[in-house]
């Protein structure tokens, strides 16, 4: 769904693989990465990819990624995960109030011109690099909104082109939190196998779906993952 796996290996490998969360969010980039690549190439083969806009996003994105990685070294482990949990929880919520899908209607191409649009893509994919180096997340729970909501993508469309933005903004964080030592490839290299195995399994899933209902299976995700990590993290202190 344009998440390139981040959403379930941040909670995978913590609670999973037993890595601290600074080193699940450097670990995660290289699965969040090649995922993403693998998903985006596929999904561009289909038509479903903004070559424009993705390489605008991740572009202006590039800083704040490794801006981002020095934060996350600076940030406590609760903290880096009640911050995932509340940009999720977020996210989630948008896909189910905002207007992005049109039911089952023909997809349509945006308008990606103008100063409005670079505006919105400049201030869009700063944001998202920062978060990316932070999290250790593609941001495509985020980007896929975006698309869907700001700039009036499609939401097939809109899940293609985020995963061309993750593929830039994790390789920039990866390559951030490589020069801090903190990847664990031994963890990685496996998950990375299984995500490009489950991004086959996405794509056939939604060539099937319509526009809202596929919305709505990624808030659902959302909403389920988002749950166990308040629960992980605020249940200890009641």
């Amino acid at each position: 769904m344009g998440a390139g796996g981040s959403i379930l290996a941040i909670p995978a490998l913590v609670y999973a693989a037993g890595l601290s969360a600074h080193e699940a969010a450097s670990t995660a980039l290289m699965v969040v990465g090649g995922a993403a690549l693998f998903g985006a190439v596929t999904r561009h083969r289909a038509g479903w990819v903004d070559a424009r806009t993705g390489l605008a996003l991740g572009g202006f994105g590039l800083p704040g990624a490794f801006a981002g990685a020095w934060l996350n070294q600076a940030a406590g482990e609760r903290t880096i995960l009640l911050i995932l949990a509340g940009v999720m929880a977020a996210a989630a919520a948008s896909m189910f109030i905002g207007d992005f899908a049109r039911a089952d209607g023909p997809d349509r191409r945006p308008d990606v011109s103008g100063p409005a649009w670079w505006i919105k893509i400049a201030a869009s994919g700063a944001g998202l690099g920062v978060l990316t180096g932070f999290l250790g997340v593609g941001g495509g729970f985020l980007v896929v909104p975006l698309l869907a909501l700001a700039l009036g993508f499609p939401m097939r469309l809109a899940v293609g082109t985020s995963l061309l933005v993750i593929f830039i903004n994790s390789t920039a964080g990866l390559a951030a939190h490589i020069g801090l030592g903190d990847v664990n490839l031994g963890v990685g290299l496996p998950l990375l196998a299984g995500a490009l195995l489950g991004s086959l399994a996405g794509g056939a899933l939604g060539s099937r779906l319509g526009n809202l209902r596929y919305q709505h299976a990624f808030g659902a995700l959302l909403i389920g993952v988002t749950a166990f990590i308040l629960y992980e993290n605020l249940g200890s202190l009641a």
